[in-house]
């Protein structure tokens, strides 16, 4: 995703991330998730917190990062790049953190918003609008 802008990769995610603390940012948030869970390190071990296939590439909200105010019933437009095409869906979900066994923290969907069908099909970049429901609560501070 390009826009609204995405998770910054933090100090916390690094030192966190094991053997991905030595890994670009633009390979961190660009890069196939398959390929970055593979990454291990006996001397540079993950947290027992963290997990790179949980949410946003195993990002995890942080107080001190920025985020995009949106608004429940207003439409925004969501643009995103698709750099290795591939096949699949997309969806686009507002998720709420639970914190689980360990202090390791989940994103459990509360609400999809929308399913774009073959998703990757061809590369480039692409837009596509959302609304988050009026329905939707418990996101008024992140």
């Amino acid at each position: 995703m390009t826009d609204p802008k995405p998770r910054q990769v933090t100090a916390k995610y690094r030192a966190d991330g094991g053997p991905l603390k030595n890994a670009g940012d633009d390979e961190l948030q660009w890069a196939p998730l398959e390929l970055l869970s593979q990454r291990k390190q006996a001397d540079f071990p993950q947290a027992a917190t963290f997990d790179m296939m949980n949410g946003c590439r195993g990002m995890v909200y942080e107080a001190s990062s920025p985020v995009t105010p949106l608004k429940a019933g207003v439409e925004f437009t969501v643009k995103y790049y698709i750099q290795a095409p591939h096949p699949g869906y997309g969806e686009f979900s507002i998720v709420k953190p639970k914190t689980g066994a360990g202090g390791k923290v989940k994103y459990e969907r509360s609400v999809l918003i929308k399913r774009l069908e073959n998703f990757a099909t061809t590369g480039g970049n692409f837009e596509t609008t959302l609304t988050i429901p009026t329905s939707v609560t418990g996101c008024e501070k992140a």
